[in-house]
């Protein structure tokens, strides 16, 4: 399909119906929301749409969110940029609504409160207000665009965790699709904020892999004492910035696991000098005999 024959839509009003048409007929819708800054990361995500749904909707969010706690601050992006990739990656349509056309009112009067067992389930984990502005737009998204699969990456985890237990709780008409981390040749995990990485973090960074792959070695091996795992963190990363956190938790709660058992996930979060970088790793502890 040629771009000029992408459609690219500013208003609910114009998607809805055209999706309605769509899965009428018996279609499959699926959506993919960024801010922009496309990278292969997001490309990934359309492409793994594009395999697995017959329609695919790539959302520009361009504006600020406005919630009580404070405003999320936009970005310098090239949207029309974002809107090529999307369209070379097989996005079927662009849903790009100005700011007014979302929040026309202003400071919503009814909006989502992540729990704090997820919105900070850790210390460290980072600003509340980020994971429930992701949770509010999303849940915005689901519906406006109404029965879909929503697809994240698990380089976000907490963002996965946190829009899984939303559908549910808010009976949401969306399946959340996680799609593996797209990583660089020398496995650093992709990402916009490597480009702010000095030369020497740069090389330094590429020790957060591996050091999540002997922890879940650990675990394979019948390693169930979490502290153990995250003084092997501590240990593999040493000298690699500031480790903001090395936890073990559940991978679909977020809650500390003592011991370990089930699907967890190991995450960890690194500060270097003009930005941080964060990673994770699932793995199913065995089941002991």
């Amino acid at each position: 399909m040629s771009q000029s024959t992408i459609p690219v839509l500013t208003t609910p009003a114009e998607l809805g119906p055209v999706l309605d048409r769509h899965r009428f007929s018996g279609g499959t819708v699926g959506l993919i929301g960024t801010s922009g800054g496309l990278h292969e990361g997001h490309l990934s995500l359309i492409r793994a749409s594009v395999d697995s749904s017959d329609l695919t909707v790539l959302w520009l969010f361009t504006g600020h969110v406005p919630i009580s706690t404070g405003p999320v601050p936009s970005y310098d992006r090239n949207y029309d940029r974002d809107q090529e990739l999307a369209i070379e990656a097989g996005a079927s349509i662009i849903f790009r609504p100005p700011n007014e056309q979302l929040f026309a009112l202003g400071e919503p009067l009814v909006r989502l409160h992540v729990a704090d067992d997820l919105r900070t389930p850790w210390p460290g984990s980072g600003d509340g207000v980020f994971v429930d502005m992701v949770a509010n737009i999303m849940a915005k998204a689901v519906n406006v665009v109404g029965p879909c699969r929503l697809y994240c990456g698990e380089k976000d985890w907490q963002n996965v965790a946190v829009l899984r237990r939303m559908v549910t709780d808010l009976s949401l008409a969306a399946d959340i699709v996680a799609c593996p981390s797209i990583r660089e040749a020398d496995g650093l995990v992709l990402g916009s904020r490597n480009t702010k990485l000095e030369p020497d973090e740069r090389q330094m960074a590429v020790r957060i892999r591996p050091a999540l792959e002997a922890a879940k070695r650990l675990v394979l091996d019948g390693e169930i004492d979490p502290d153990r795992i995250m003084a092997r963190l501590k240990e593999e990363l040493a000298g690699v910035g500031r480790l903001e956190y090395a936890v073990v938790v559940d991978a679909a709660t977020l809650a500390p696991v003592r011991p370990i058992r089930g699907n967890i996930r190991v995450l960890v979060s690194i500060a270097f000098s003009h930005t941080n970088l964060m990673d994770n790793i699932g793995v199913s502890a065995p089941v002991a005999s």
